[in-house]
């Protein structure tokens, strides 16, 4: 079963509208009958879409890139959990270390501009 890309819908509906039209300007200017006369062919447009359906959308594309771009999209599933668990258990590691280090240099550092070279000792 053949299924069109969403282009190709889109010219579809497009030159659909384009022949309606077309139509029903052709047939406006002459005099009818009731039942000779064509109904315009309007197409119905898609509905709006809804912000959740716009961040899922993005959530699922920053997905697909990181599995594109770290070759997970070769692994099974399972494997791809795993590697996806330590990856995470790394980070947060190397975020708890960064952070408890970084707040000790800058306590040090903000004791070095307030006080310089005294030890701690205001002046």
């Amino acid at each position: 079963m053949h299924f069109p890309t969403l282009r190709a819908r889109t010219r579809d509906r497009e030159d659909n509208l384009v022949v309606a039209m077309a139509n029903h300007n052709n047939h406006s200017n002459s005099v009818t009958s009731v039942h000779q006369q064509q109904q315009p062919q309007y197409v119905a447009l898609e509905p709006p879409r809804r912000w959740h359906i716009r961040v899922m959308q993005k959530l699922e594309r920053w997905i697909f890139l990181y599995n594109l771009t770290t070759g997970l999209y070769t692994l099974d599933w399972w494997e791809r959990c795993i590697f996806n668990a330590l990856f995470f258990i790394f980070f947060v590691v190397a975020g708890y270390n960064s952070s408890y280090y970084l707040q000790r240099i800058g306590v040090r550092f903000f004791a070095w501009a307030r006080y310089g070279d005294s030890g701690g000792v205001a002046r």
